[in-house]
């Protein structure tokens, strides 16, 4: 109770109330039910929305994380693929090399350079110009 012998919650009830068109336990009362009604309501409607929704959420969770598993195995398979290309390309590039340097042998080999510059050598020794 306040200083005037009032209760605290009866300066917050609307003018009817404190004039006496319904006392503050009637008021309390209806209020308290409205409240009560509301708070059904709002159960009876939001609680089964809520349920559904979430079920979406989750069904729709499952279905990106199947997704993105997918498109992990894809990019893997990929990255395998493009791996084992580019090995045997660098062997294909390896043996090319390897090819190019025997033939350059036997081009050399074969023209006997190295004996035919002795020979120009040997000769502009013996003869100077």
């Amino acid at each position: 109770m306040n200083e005037g012998g009032a209760c605290a919650g009866y300066n917050r009830l609307p003018l009817a109330a404190k004039k006496g068109g319904v006392s503050p336990r009637v008021y309390n009362k209806q209020t308290m039910s409205v409240i009560e009604d509301m708070r059904k309501v709002l159960q009876d409607f939001l609680a089964p929305e809520l349920r559904a929704l979430t079920a979406r959420m989750d069904a729709a969770d499952k279905i990106a994380e199947a997704r993105y598993q997918e498109i992990k195995a894809n990019a893997e398979a990929r990255h395998q693929e493009v791996k084992a290309n580019s090995e045997a390309l660098r062997q294909e590039v390896v043996a090319f090399r390897q090819e190019v340097m025997l033939r350059f042998d036997n081009l050399k080999n074969s023209l006997e350079l190295d004996k035919r510059v002795e020979k120009l050598e040997s000769r502009q020794s013996h003869h100077p110009s």
